[in-house]
This record gives C-alpha cells, structure tokens and sequence, in this order.
C-alpha cells in the first residue's frame, strides 16, 4: 500500500516520510491517547514514534510490515510512558469517544448522549485491566487490529492474544452486568 513511500523514506527522501506521518500521524494519536488517556502524552508519543521511524526505517525488514512496526513502536512508547507515569487520571476527549462512537458503535444520533456516556464508563474499566489485556483490547476493538498483527505488535503469539480478549471480554461483561445498564454485547461488540 505505502510501499514505494517506504522505499523513498529508506532512500532518506524526506518528503517521503512527511506523508507516512500525515497518514499515520491520527492513527498513532489514537492509538497513544487509548493507551495513555493523555493527550498531552500522546502527542509526544506521536513525536517519539516518528523519530524512531526515521531513524530506525532501515532496519525495517518487510516493507508490507510497516504498519505492525509503527503500531510496535507506538504500544512501546505508551507503555513506557504508562510506566513512568503510574498515576491515571481518566478524563475523556469528547472528540476521540464521538470518533470511537462512530467508527464502532452503531446507534442513533438520538442515542449518542448515552453512548458517550457508555463509552466513557466502558473505557474507564478497560483502563482498570492489566496494562497487557488493555492493550489487546484496544488494538483489537478500538484499532480494529486482526489478532495476527496484534501478536506481531505484542511480541506474543495468537492463542495468547485469543486468551487475552477472551478473559478480558469476561472480565469487563461482569463489571458491566454489575451495572445492569447496558448490555455490552449489543453496544460495544457490534454483534
């Protein structure tokens, strides 16, 4: 898909790696700011994730795995982010849940109110989970990342991401059905 891009930026064409970042540069934002629920952290993820880019492209063996890498780099830096700053503080971008809203929840504009105010009780128990089930859950829902390139990302294999989103689904039903609000199936998973 980018590849000819990927070819000229390990040529060091630096216009070249001006348009990887333009079409990357959202999705590495949203992926950080999921992580983190920072968006100040994020954006300097953005920074760090693109100087390794251009710093480590070479090195890069398949060019057709460019995304896995720059997904790898970015769940790298979260987490180290994540680690040196162990408090959390759960506060929400309008703008990032009505992007999540809309590229994952099916509901009418009538609903939207309330599935904000889902999203925002759903998120605030991913952020609960283990730092490496919140980040499956993440990349897989909210990324719509398959389980194979998540596996790449996460240095794991497929039955580990499995598991993960398995126990990770029965871990945040329960919590949701303490609630008796919403039924996550329907809201969340799409099916």
């Amino acid at each position: 898909m980018n590849s000819l891009l990927i070819e000229q930026l390990i040529d060091g064409d630096e216009a070249a790696f001006k348009e990887l970042y333009d079409i990357y540069k959202e999705k590495v934002y949203r992926t950080a700011w999921m992580l983190t629920n920072n968006a100040s952290t994020s954006q300097d993820i953005i920074q760090e994730v693109f100087i390794q880019v251009y710093l480590k492209i070479h090195k890069l063996k398949y060019l057709d795995a460019f995304e896995s890498w720059l997904y790898k780099i970015t769940v790298n830096c979260s987490l180290k982010h994540m680690k040196k700053n162990k408090e959390l503080t759960v506060v929400f971008d309008e703008n990032i849940l009505t992007q999540i809203i809309e590229t994952n929840i099916s509901c009418i504009p009538e609903d939207k109110t309330l599935q904000i105010e889902f999203t925002k009780e759903l998120l605030s128990l991913v952020y609960s989970l283990p730092k490496e089930k919140k980040t499956t859950i993440i990349l897989y829902f909210y990324n719509n990342m398959s389980i194979k390139k998540i596996a790449e990302v996460m240095n794991c294999s497929e039955g580990t991401v499995k598991s993960r989103l398995f126990n990770s689904k029965k871990i945040l039903e329960k919590k949701i059905n303490k609630s008796k609000k919403y039924n996550l199936e329907e809201n969340v998973y799409g099916y």
